[in-house]
């Protein structure tokens, strides 16, 4: 199901993308739930889930040993960026 979300997402369509990662999202497949927030971080219309949504997730998948450091890069690059945050350089070199 990932798969098919990147390919829908390359053949540009995002919401297409969302639709297809979403039940690997729901089964616990992290790098679905990665790409997911990926997609709701890049402001894409028509998502169910806005950046501040992308935030939410990767702010958890921060606290974990296992995919913490990845969360952490995304939350720093959201930070940079000011996606689904305020613009916080400080917070994103703390990351």
């Amino acid at each position: 199901m990932v798969y098919r979300g990147m390919l829908a997402w390359m053949d540009g369509s995002p919401r297409r993308a969302a639709d297809w990662v979403s039940p690997a999202v729901t089964a616990g497949d992290v790098n679905a739930t990665f790409f997911l927030a990926k997609l709701w971080a890049g402001g894409y219309e028509g998502m169910s889930g806005t950046a501040k949504d992308a935030v939410s997730i990767y702010e958890e998948l921060a606290k974990t040993k296992e995919h913490g450091a990845r969360a952490r890069r995304e939350l720093a690059s959201l930070a940079m960026a000011g996606k689904g945050m305020e613009k916080d350089l400080d917070r994103a070199r703390s990351l």
